[in-house]
């Protein structure tokens, strides 16, 4: 078989796995995206790939879903999927200011969960978590904790 048609074959493979809508995803527009072909597939990355998934759909049914399961969820997406390991992935203390926006106006702070860090002093991806289900079409309103801390700031001045 040639080179080209087993990246076809795999191309092909490949969309079989996904909801193909649309004409952003076609066998002529993967061949032209991906003229090296896709990595061939890994059994055990596959594996645990659907046994976190699993876990994780099982733990957004329950009436109150575990969040360490869902961060769990994110950090596996983020780290084995995506390949993002410590150092480049930071979180916590390790998202650098700039990543940071304060909006005194609205007083409110957007931090992300998540930053990819690269050489330089601006973050090239920010990650943002939002529990399991949450709408992701429309503006996220923030925790009933935050709106009540902002009017009381507001009722102080």
């Amino acid at each position: 078989m040639s080179r080209r048609r087993s990246q076809d074959v795999r191309h092909v493979d490949w969309l079989r796995l996904i909801d193909v809508s649309g004409p952003f995803l076609s066998l002529t527009v993967l061949g032209e995206a991906f003229p090296q072909g896709l990595d061939a597939d890994d059994p055990a990355a596959a594996r645990l790939l659907r046994e976190g998934y699993e876990e994780w759909t099982a733990n957004s049914a329950l009436r109150r879903p575990d969040p360490a399961i869902h961060r769990a969820w994110v950090l596996l997406m983020l780290r084995d999927v995506l390949g993002y390991e410590d150092g480049p992935l930071a979180e916590g203390a390790g998202i650098p200011e700039s990543a940071v926006a304060e909006l005194p106006e609205h007083h409110v702070t957007l931090r992300p969960d998540f930053a990819v860090l690269r050489a330089g002093p601006a973050p090239v991806m920010l990650v943002q978590v939002h529990p399991a289900g949450a709408p992701l079409e429309r503006a996220v309103l923030p925790q009933v904790d935050d709106v009540r801390k902002a009017c009381h700031d507001l009722l102080a001045y």
